[in-house]
């Protein structure tokens, strides 16, 4: 595709020290096993045109003879997604295109670094990902356009995937480790719960000063914020073939007889009216706690494919004193109104991946209440003050949990709205919260 002869993609192998793998824009693959001191180089793959353009060259991370490139010759008007793999370092390729579409130019490459099996790809319209090394691809979607993905990397700590796109920025896939759990006859024929990330419970740093997700502040329109991932643990299932209602499943069977121009036949009343009594379709996860009772239940989408559904964590807050301050909080088991959970762990031996939380008790909630290492230090200019009597009137749901007047886990408040234990109110010294000895509510 150019006659400049520029190396567009280099690659040496993690296995072997010196072996290197070079692509350039004129059609050529060099290659090196002494360091770069001497090369050799190649100008033919199997089925691709000539002077193509190597996107990308990728060394296997568990094979030392095998590496992948990325080709293509869209600059000529062929849009043909090429991909190739090599198991003699470099001497000879084969494609593993397999059923990628046509007119899919294919950009990037990337290999986990557990499953050597599990690829990625980004292309022009989309990332697609193959399970047995290629030559079956499919495509994920998650909600991200129908756009070219230029580069991909691995963040390989927490296993997320992140793409770069043509002009729409980026695009992160959390946790795809389900996917190393994927086989060709489960994506065919099974209905699969993957099993849990353990979930980090945390409080989110607000640099700016404000409690929402999408907070900007006072930076105006142009700064840039994105969400985070979901809080708590998720969820992740497979289904092969959506699931449809009654009367999905009718339309579904006249379709063909309709356009043979063919009468439908008339279900009957009671058929008609079961579908109309009959509720929409969802997946239920169901929650347990260690001792088997129901904690939670969570609706899921019904669609085919992947999909993730965050089990989420409720969170108690005490409002840090002025503007823009730290806040402490304190995370709640999800169902009790009082004390604090634990760190979400798996039952042992539980078989349908239950979550199970260890809550502690009044004591424990206590002595932390006078750890600064649990609690946030608030209000430098309000210190050793109780809170502000212009808050005493708002009701603890609102004024302790960060104005959200959904919440319904704020009962650590006396009658006026402060945060208490036992009764004690909660004062401020020092920047941190305090029991106050005899405090009456």
């Amino acid at each position: 595709m150019s006659t400049y002869g520029n190396v567009t993609s280099l690659s040496e192998s993690p296995l072997v020290e010196g072996l290197l793998y070079a692509g350039t824009d004129d059609g050529l693959i060099h290659v090196s096993e002494d360091g770069g001191r001497n090369w050799s180089s190649l100008d033919k793959l199997p089925g691709v045109p000539d002077f193509f353009f190597v996107n990308d060259i990728k060394a296997d991370l568990f094979n030392p003879d095998t590496v992948y490139v990325v080709v293509d010759d869209h600059k000529s008007g062929d849009f043909s997604p090429y991909v190739l793999k090599s198991t003699n370092r470099g001497r000879s390729w084969r494609s593993i295109a397999g059923d990628l579409p046509e007119r899919h130019v294919v950009w990037r490459l990337v290999q986990d670094h557990v499953n050597p099996g599990l690829l990625f790809l980004g292309t022009e319209f989309g990332v697609f990902f193959s399970v047995e090394g290629g030559n079956q691809w499919v495509k994920l979607s998650g909600g991200t356009p129908n756009i070219p993905f230029r580069d991909l990397v691995i963040q390989k700590r927490e296993n997320d995937l992140v793409g770069a796109t043509f002009g729409r920025g980026f695009y992160v896939l959390d946790d795809y480790s389900v996917l190393r759990d994927v086989n060709t006859d489960m994506l065919e024929n099974e209905t699969v719960l993957f099993p849990v990330r353990d979930a980090r419970w945390y409080v989110p740093k607000r640099p700016l000063g404000c409690d929402r997700d999408d907070c900007r502040s006072s930076q105006g329109g142009a700064y840039f914020v994105a969400p985070n991932p979901p809080f708590g643990a998720t969820f992740t299932y497979y289904l092969p073939e959506q699931i449809r209602t009654r009367q999905e499943q009718r339309r579904e069977r006249e379709k063909p007889l309709e356009q043979a121009g063919e009468d439908t036949p008339y279900p009957g009343w009671d058929a008609l009216q079961t579908e109309a009594l009959e509720d929409e379709p969802a997946i239920v996860l169901t929650v347990k706690d260690a001792d088997g009772n129901v904690v939670r239940r969570v609706e899921g989408p019904v669609t085919a494919g992947l999909s993730s559904r965050g089990l989420g964590s409720s969170v108690s807050c005490a409002r840090s004193l002025g503007s823009g301050g730290p806040t402490a909080r304190v995370l709640s088991e999800p169902g009790r109104r009082a004390g604090r959970a634990g760190q979400v762990h798996r039952t042992p031996g539980a078989t349908d991946r239950w979550l199970a939380r260890k809550p502690r008790s009044d004591a424990d909630l206590r002595s932390e209440v006078d750890s600064p290492t649990h609690l946030a230090r608030i209000g430098a200019e309000r210190q050793g003050g109780v809170l502000p009597p212009r808050r005493r009137t708002k009701p603890c749901r609102q004024r302790v949990c960060g104005g959200d007047r959904r919440s319904r886990d704020c009962d650590r408040c006396d009658q006026r709205g402060y945060p208490s234990v036992d009764g004690k109110r909660l004062a401020v010294r020092g920047g941190e919260f305090h029991l106050t000895a005899g405090a009456k509510t």
